[in-house]
Parts: C-alpha cells; structure tokens; sequence
C-alpha cells in the first residue's frame, strides 16, 4: 500500500474516525485498547466530551443503543482497515468452553507501527488532552465500571442516531 501523507488538523473542528483510533491507541500507556466494548466505550466518551467542549461540530459516527450501551459498528469496521494496513493488529483471546470448543473472550487492538503516533495528523491541543486523559482513565478499569460511566452520561444529542436513545 502506498505511502499515507497527512494534513495539520490543528486548527479543524472535525476529527475522523481513523485518526481517533491511531490517537487512542497511541496515547494508551501498552499501545493497546483491550475490548471491542473498551473501544467502543472510549470513542463514545471522547466524542461526547469533545461536543461538549465544543472541540468538534459533528461526530464522525453516530451511536445506537446496544447491549453494553452505545455502539457504531463502523468504528470496528475502521479498525480492521487499519489492520489490512498493517498498522494495527487485531488480537483475539480465546477460551476453550465445555466440551472443547473455543470462543472469542476478548478482542486486543495493539499499535504495530508505534512510529505512527509522530505521523498522524496534530490535532488541537486541547483534543489530544482529551484523547489522553479519557485513554489513560479508562484503559485499564475494568469493563463494568466504563459500561456504568456511559450509561450515567447523559450524551451530546449529535452523538445518537436520530429516534434512537441510550
């Protein structure tokens, strides 16, 4: 694939999708976002927060209630581009159920190409501040607390999908 060449954000009110999960995953202090649902979540309360502050105009996706809370299936569809790009990889753990069959426990993203994060597009300092601290606060807590914070957050109406709520 060819050589990616990328613009100053700095300045824009606008953050796509590709960029965040780079961001993300830079930020993270192992270069790893552990769970679909982790993924999913930190988007959420960082898109959220960036509307709120008024860092952003509109989000690059919108989100629907799902079982864990808010959900974009087209943020894992970005994330297995970035994968056929060979800049991250997708990591399933598996577990082995009764009877020897085995499942998908949990799914790692993990930065392959860490010299990335100098690359990508420079954001307004203040997004990168948020990327940050969302990322490092929710990284490593586990799973039920991050589903409990999203469900209490009462969203930016730009981040739902019209008609439907959290």
């Amino acid at each position: 694939m060819g050589k990616k060449y990328y613009r100053d954000m700095s300045m824009e009110k606008k953050i796509d999708l590709r960029t965040l999960i780079i961001k993300m995953l830079c930020h993270s202090p192992e270069k790893i976002i552990k769970g679909k649902t982790r993924l999913e979540k930190m988007t959420f309360l960082i898109l959220d927060r960036l509307l709120k502050e008024g860092l952003i105009d509109e989000p690059p996706v919108r989100f629907v209630k799902y079982f864990y809370g808010p959900f974009n299936k087209e943020i894992l569809e970005v994330a297995e581009k970035l994968e056929k790009e060979g800049v991250i990889e997708i990591y399933p753990i598996e577990i082995i159920l009764p009877g020897g069959k085995k499942d998908v426990f949990e799914t790692h993203y993990i930065l392959k190409k860490k010299e990335i994060c100098s690359k990508i597009p420079k954001l307004d300092p203040r997004i990168e501040r948020i990327i940050k601290e969302i990322v490092e606060k929710y990284s490593e807590m586990p799973l039920t607390y991050i589903i409990r914070k999203v469900y209490v957050t009462k969203p930016d109406e730009r981040l739902l999908i019209e008609g439907k709520s959290l």
